[in-house]
Formats: structure tokens, C-alpha cells, sequence
């Protein structure tokens, strides 16, 4: 193998590690976001009254559900209950 193959197959192997890490990081980064609206819509929903919460079809115990699948009632679209 002459030097520049090796230097290229070094050099691309290097950015696919970087790629790969970057990658890494943006999912890192999207799954803290997620976290971090899930906290807030519990914090909101646990601060409202039950007729509050009845009015948009959902119960104290429904609110992990909800905000997890981010409908009412804690359902996903398409599945039966």
C-alpha cells in the first residue's frame, strides 16, 4: 500500500469516526430536548385542577400516559385502548 492510500484511508476513517460521534451527539441532544418539554407539559398538567383536566379528557392518573404520547387519554393514534 503506497503512503497516500494509507493517508486517505486514515483520513476517511477519521471522518467517519467524527460523523459517527456528531451523530451521536445530535440524538443526545434531541432526547434532552424531548426530556425537557415532557417536564414542562407534567409540571403544567399536574398544576391544573381535575375539572381543568377532565376538560381536556384526561385524569390525574392520565397524565404520565398523555404527555409520553402526547394525546389526550394517554393513547396513540391507531392502537385501541
Amino acid at each position: 500500500m503506497s503512503m497516500t492510500t494509507t493517508a486517505q484511508t486514515r483520513e476517511w476513517t477519521h471522518g467517519r469516526a467524527l460523523a459517527t460521534a456528531a451523530a451521536a451527539l445530535k440524538r443526545l441532544g434531541a432526547a434532552y430536548a424531548t426530556w425537557r418539554l415532557e417536564r414542562a407539559a407534567l409540571a403544567a398538567l399536574s398544576c391544573m385542577s381535575a375539572r381543568e383536566l377532565a376538560d381536556l379528557g384526561l385524569s390525574r392518573s392520565d397524565i404520565a400516559g398523555a404527555v409520553r404520547s402526547g394525546e389526550a387519554g394517554g393513547r396513540q393514534s391507531g392502537k385501541l385502548p
